[in-house]
Parts: C-alpha cells; sequence; structure tokens
C-alpha cells in the first residue's frame, strides 16, 4: 500500500472483528490510563481509516473520551463522522509530522500502520511524543509470521516475495519496515528514553468462522506475483473446501515515559 492508494473500506470492515478479538486489552487499558493521567486532552489516532480503533478504545474505556482523526482519505473519513459524530477528523498527510496538533493531544494511538512507515519516520515519530511527554499505543503491527495449516510446498517462497512488496517505499521517506515494524518501534521508543511494552496480538483465522477475510486476504497475498498463481489457486480450493486455517503475527506496542 502506498501513500498513493487508498485502503479499502470493505477491507477494514472485513478484519475490524478479528482485529478488536486479537488486540491485548490489558495493553489499552494501560494506555487510556496513562493518557487520563495527563488530564482531559484528546487521544491522536494516526492513519485512522473508518475508526476501528477508536470504537474499540472506546469500548475498553466503558465512556466516552476526545478524540482526534487524522487520515488522508476524505472517504474513509466521511464513514467516520457517520459513525462516530463525537470525534473530530482532521484530514492530513502523515508523512507531514510537523502539521499535527501536538500541543492539544493527551496520547497518540495508531493501529496497522506502523508496517507502512519508514524507520526515519518512526525516529521522528517517538522523538516527538518523547517532547511532550505523549503515552503511545501501536495496535497490530504485522511481524511477518503467516502460518498456514496445513502447509505447502510454495508457502515460504510466496511470504518472501510478500514480504518484499511490504518493504517497498510507501512514501514515508525510505523503504517500509514491514516485518521489521514491531521491532523498530521498540528500538526507537527506548533511543527516545521510553518505557516499552509488547504483546503478542495474532489473527487466527479459519476457514469456517472467518472465510471471507480469509479470501481477501489471500488475494491479496498472491496478487501481482505470477510464481503466486498456483499456491493460490491451490489455497482457495482449501478455503473452499473449509480446509484452511492461517495464524497472522501481529504484535501490539505501549510506551509511556
Amino acid at each position: 500500500m502506498s501513500m498513493a492508494d487508498s485502503f479499502d473500506a470493505d477491507w477494514l470492515s472485513l478484519r475490524e472483528g478479528v482485529d478488536a478479538q486479537s488486540r491485548c486489552r490489558p495493553l489499552a487499558q494501560a494506555f487510556l490510563t496513562a493518557v487520563a493521567q495527563g488530564g482531559s486532552r484528546p487521544i491522536l489516532d494516526l492513519g485512522c481509516g473508518t475508526g476501528a480503533n477508536l470504537r474499540y478504545l472506546r469500548q475498553v474505556a466503558g465512556k466516552p473520551f476526545d478524540a482526534v482523526a487524522v487520515d488522508r482519505d476524505p472517504l474513509l473519513l466521511a464513514r467516520l463522522r457517520a459513525d462516530l459524530p463525537w470525534v473530530e477528523t482532521l484530514e492530513a498527510d502523515l508523512t507531514a509530522l510537523d502539521r499535527l496538533p501536538w500541543d492539544r493531544i493527551g496520547g497518540v494511538t495508531c493501529s496497522a500502520l506502523l508496517d507502512l512507515v519508514s524507520a526515519s519516520w518512526m525516529q521522528a515519530l517517538m522523538a516527538r511524543l518523547a517532547a511532550h511527554r505523549l503515552p503511545f499505543l501501536a495496535a497490530l503491527s504485522v511481524d511477518g509470521q503467516h502460518d498456514f495449516t496445513p502447509p505447502q510446498e510454495l508457502d515460504e517462497t510466496v511470504s518472501i516475495a510478500f514480504s518484499g512488496d511490504q518493504r517497498r517505499d510507501k512514501g514515508f521517506g525510505g523503504p517500509s519496515l514491514g516485518p521489521l515494524a514491531p521491532d523498530q518501534a521498540l528500538a526507537a521508543a527506548r533511543a527516545a528514553g521510553m518505557r516499552v511494552e509488547a504483546a503478542d496480538t495474532p489473527w487466527q483465522l479459519s476457514a469456517d468462522r472467518d472465510g471471507p477475510l480469509l479470501r481477501a486476504f489471500l488475494q491479496g497475498y498472491g496478487l501481482g506475483r505470477p510464481q503466486a498463481a498456483p499456491w493460490l489457486a491451490d489455497r482457495l480450493a482449501a478455503l473452499a473446501a473449509g480446509a484452511l486455517s492461517l495464524r497472522v503475527g501481529h504484535r501490539d506496542i505501549l510506551a509511556t515515559l
């Protein structure tokens, strides 16, 4: 996904339920507690999409809170406003960190974003968080683990190609971190003087429960890679037969001062 691409709202909708089930609730609670200790300033949600991250945090909080939702896609922001009218929205390019409202927020969060950014962007973000003493919660950063059941001989070949695509430049000033994102985020936060916690938050997908999401994932996983054609046909057949499951590795990260 490049900065010129638009995230598909249907894909975001498909993954929202599994995302919520996979996330580390104790880290989310610790983040909300840290935000509250700083007063009543709003939470800044980077790359907010249609608002899934804020819906989850609202459910964990059990009460309203102020938020500023940032995305570059006006269509996704319109969907968010229709569902979460209490949220302030900001259409902005995340590559321009200096244009975000750092002086009036109480914490920063994102979901499924850090794999898209570069190492330099990550370091710049952590430096700003530390300078403003803001807690940070990053949910569902991919770690490169894709464990299919049953295994197939082309799994590793396709995985390597997919990881290479994840590392291409997405417009954040250098190659994307892709599956390196969790480790890079932890290292950058520590280097900025922040305390960090992390938790494994994998998707556990099965054909009977998550068929539409699995199909969309498989098609994206093999899309545009000729070497993946026979692999994709085999995997889609297994999905149709109800004989496929997949573990997709993610990590949640909390950084505080």
